[in-house]
């Protein structure tokens, strides 16, 4: 019989897991969409062999595995790519539309992803029951941030490329105008009767 707890424990860390595998396979996605800008790539697929690290440590919680692969160095080195990617702040209203790229788009989904494996995980340590992970949290917060930023300067590089053969409103040129929804845009939906 097992001890009291150990089953939920369990069960938290295999969902964690399976959250960590998801923002791993939702960053795969971005990259696959080869809209993601060439100066991230690499970073990415780094991120993407922590985040399988990070799942199977996730999943060997109660074992008597051995080290861990997420530490204060990996927490550390998605800190500094967050500082050297950042070209200025990401607005509070940033938001992102369909139609812009596929990789700004899934990039935003696996941060909301990762948001929610890093609340499982903290609630695995809070609980006592993973107390080996003490990184895990902290490198999924970085993550999240990280994630974020280059989502705003893929839509940022974006802007900045004209498609060849755009033909949108005719005139040829394309409207760069940022995508974050406005009210004002939308206001005759409400009038509409």
């Amino acid at each position: 019989m097992s001890a009291p707890g150990t089953h939920s424990a369990a069960a938290m860390s295999e969902g964690a897991a399976g959250e960590v595998e998801e923002a791993n396979a939702t960053v795969g996605a971005a990259l696959c969409s080869g809209t993601v800008p060439d100066r991230f790539v690499l970073l990415l697929r780094d991120v993407q062999n922590d985040l399988l690290a990070l799942a199977a440590d996730l999943s060997a919680v109660g074992s008597d595995g051995s080290g861990r692969a997420i530490d204060a160095a990996a927490v550390q080195r998605v800190l500094a790519a967050v500082d050297e990617h950042r070209s200025e702040p990401v607005p509070t209203d940033f938001a992102v539309l369909g139609g812009s790229t596929s990789a700004v788009g899934l990039l935003r989904l696996a941060r909301m992803t990762v948001r929610r494996a890093a609340r499982s995980v903290r609630r695995l340590e809070h609980g006592g029951a993973a107390p080996s992970l003490s990184c895990a949290g902290a490198y999924l917060d970085a993550l999240a941030e990280l994630l974020l930023v280059l989502a705003f300067e893929s839509e940022l590089l974006e802007r900045q490329q004209l498609p060849v053969g755009w033909c949108g409103d005719g005139s040829g040129l394309m409207d760069l105008t940022p995508i974050v929804p406005r009210r004002e845009t939308h206001a005759w939906l409400s009038r509409r009767g």
